[in-house]
């Protein structure tokens, strides 16, 4: 026999219309146990409100210019309340209905506001796994209330009925002028911006206020709100996302906007801005305040992109301002819309506009334009509230220093006469006349070794120094100095072999080595400057500058000559031909005081951080018209000096051979000379084309 069984049979009838039909079936006892424990369970998970494993949140959100006669009316408290609305429609969670909005309310409609919120979470406060309420207004206050127009409703009272709520968690964020006292009372205690990872089961209340107890809340004419708010939902819509999860923390909004605040205001009229918050919660997790990944329209700023990044809806108002790291995408969750992007780097504001569809992501790409802004700025919600505040938004660097070097293609036409002059007088009083000679059978043979010519200058490389002054984002003045200088050196080294027709030879030597001529320049430059950003990289720039021109130029001459009496050649005597040696030092100096203009465009190349590159290209009007010095000569050791006015002589010369004109620039002048030769007053023209290159630096 086997073991005992307990078994159970059970009928199983096919209702085909016809009684009695069916099978008998056995059923053992473990799977009926099983099926009689496990349905009941099934039964009631199934009977069990989806809403049992949800969280559900509610908001308050109140906006009140008005803070009673005494009070300046404030421009932004209740836009402020609405974009704070918006936000927690679109990122945080709140259905619509959910949120309780009041404008303008006084102390009844407050309560009843209150009222409302406390009887719809305890009605469903058994229907959800977990309640949370968020607390918001923006308005005037003082140390002991809000001031609803002629009403005043006590923190002690907002605290006790934001307490009473059956919420699991409790959020009350209040922008008014000395908020922080809200939390000083029942024992809060201000804090610095708080670290803390607590839990998203957690249970309790945060408290948030834009100020301390004593300090002013400021409100900005440029961004239509309060900076507090302002950088709050700034943080909210994404800007706060340190972990990169997209979902913003109660702890990543809050440091976020505290930090932009105290940024935004420590140089104003009203002194700085310390937002501060008192937390008593217990859990682990972090409250998720936003949730960018629920927003259906999400502007995605690459990671090529970095600097303070606004962005403006279509009626201008700065909704949303941030500072980007490079090397990171970034998601901010905005509404659809027309969008105009700024991105402020190294001194400058790039601009793009945008489009954002419903339910699409937009991939910021780069298009934008240099822009610069000032803020005017009010204290919010005291007597004094009328204070005008300035503060530099942007905060561009007003200065920057550049140091620059580059190519000058000057002509120095008659300084560089001389030059010419020499080569003239080379070639006639040397090659043309043994030429002659040659041609006219006074000798056989004559040829030359050795030869040069003197150079003229042609250019230069000055290098200098500015000192620039932005007074908008796109003009500038500067201060700055030129130096421009160059010389050249020259030689002339001629050799001849001369065969007279008796078939004597002899060798003639005519030097002009070294010659030296130069000319410095040293000019005082005030500039005005356009700039315009074109790119990232790129910006173009027009600027025109002048000062005076003082100039000095110079020549040296050291000539040499070992040569035999042409007389005695020409009577074609075969004796001792007599040598004459010949010796000269000549230098003559001058300086004078001129003008300089400089007209050109420049291409700045943005190197990021406070240095830049750039290359400028233009032409440049510099002329002295009077010019004197001293003068040396020094011939076969006889020394003769002289101090005269600069001028052009004329030469003309007749010889057997040929005749010669040439004009040449000097300082020395006899009387008679000075009647016969003298053919105009000499000019230093030191224009040309110029390119230069430098490095600027911000500061």
């Amino acid at each position: 026999m086997g073991k005992p069984r307990l078994e159970f049979y059970v009928q199983i009838v096919y209702n085909n219309g016809q009684e009695g039909t069916g099978v008998m079936r056995k059923i053992t006892l473990f799977p009926l146990l099983l099926i009689l424990l496990v349905f009941p369970l099934l039964l009631v998970y199934a009977g069990e409100s989806p809403n049992q494993m949800t969280a559900r949140r509610f908001a308050m959100v109140v906006g009140a210019n008005d803070g009673g006669t005494s009070k300046a009316k404030l421009q932004y408290a209740v836009s402020d309340a609405e974009a704070m609305r918006k936000v927690l429609e679109e990122l945080g969670g709140i259905q619509p209905g959910d949120i309780i909005f009041l404008a303008e309310p006084n102390r009844e409609s407050f309560f009843t506001g209150i009222k409302k919120l406390q009887d719809t979470i305890a009605q469903n406060k058994k229907k959800y796994r977990r309640i949370e309420v968020i607390f918001y207004y923006s308005g005037h206050s003082d140390e002991d209330h809000l001031l609803l127009g002629q009403d005043k409703i006590s923190y002690h009272d907002v605290r006790d009925a934001i307490q009473d709520m059956q919420a699991d968690v409790r959020i009350a964020i209040l922008d008014s002028c000395a908020s922080g006292a809200f939390i000083q009372r029942k024992g809060g205690k201000k804090r610095s911006p708080f670290l803390m990872n607590v839990a998203y089961n957690m249970k309790g209340y945060a408290f948030m206020t834009s100020s301390s107890s004593s300090e002013a809340s400021q409100e900005s004419d440029r961004i239509r709100g309060s900076f507090f708010t302002h950088n709050l939902i700034s943080g909210m819509r994404g800007a706060a996302d340190v972990t990169r999860d997209g979902r913003i923390t109660l702890n990543e909004a809050y440091q976020y906007a505290h930090s932009k605040t105290l940024a935004q205001t420590e140089k104003s009229l009203s002194g700085p801005q310390h937002p501060h918050v008192d937390i008593q919660m217990s859990g682990t997790g972090d409250v998720v305040i936003t949730d960018i990944t629920s927003s259906s329209t999400v502007l995605v700023i690459g990671e090529n992109i970095s600097g303070n990044i606004f962005i403006y809806n279509r009626e201008n108002v700065l909704t949303l301002e941030l500072t980007k790291p490079l090397g990171r995408d970034l998601d901010l969750g905005l509404e659809a819309g027309k969008y105009r992007v700024s991105n402020l780097l190294d001194d400058c504001i790039y601009e793009a506009k945008i489009d954002l569809k419903r339910g699409k992501s937009y991939d910021l790409t780069e298009s934008d334009f240099s822009k610069t802004y000032r803020i005017p700025t009010y204290s919010r919600g005291t007597a004094s509230a009328q204070v005008l505040v300035e503060e530099t938004y942007t905060q561009l660097k007003k200065f920057q220093v550049e140091l620059f070097g580059g190519f000058l293609s000057m002509n120095p036409g008659d300084l560089n006469l001389r030059a010419l002059g020499e080569n003239q007088g080379t070639e006639f009083y040397q090659d043309q006349k043994y030429s002659w000679w040659y041609n006219n059978g006074y000798i056989q043979f004559y040829g030359k070794e050795l030869q040069g010519q003197i150079e003229p200058l042609k250019r230069a490389f000055p290098f200098g120094f500015r000192l620039k002054y932005r007074l908008t984002n796109t003009f500038s003045v500067s201060l700055g100095f030129k130096y421009i200088s160059e010389e050249k050196v020259s030689h002339i080294n001629n050799l001849y072999t001369i065969v007279e027709n008796g078939g004597y030879q002899y060798q003639y030597t005519y030097q002009k080595s070294p010659f030296t001529h130069n000319v410095t320049g040293y000019v005082p430059l005030l500039g005005i400057h356009f700039e315009k950003r074109v790119s990232r990289l790129l910006g173009i720039e027009g600027y025109f500058s002048g000062g005076p021109l003082f100039a000095n130029c110079q020549y040296t001459l050291s000539q040499y000559e070992e040569r035999p009496d042409s007389l005695t050649m020409l009577e074609d005597t075969t004796n001792f031909i007599p040598v004459i040696i010949f010796r000269n030092f000549l230098e003559e100096r001058g300086k004078g005081t001129g003008y300089s203009m400089e007209l050109g465009t420049r291409l700045n190349l943005y190197m990021g951080g406070s240095f830049n590159l750039f290359l400028e290209s233009g032409y440049a009007f510099q002329r002295v018209l009077k010019i004197r010095g001293p003068g040396t000569n020094i011939e076969n050791g006889v020394e003769t000096n002289w101090e005269g006015k600069w001028a052009v002589k004329e030469i003309y010369q007749q010889y057997y051979w040929g005749d010669i004109y040439y004009q040449y620039p000097s300082n020395y002048w006899e009387e008679e000379e000075h009647r016969n030769y003298r053919l105009r007053d000499f000019r230093l023209d030191l224009s040309g084309f110029q390119l230069r290159i430098g490095i600027s630096r911000r500061f």
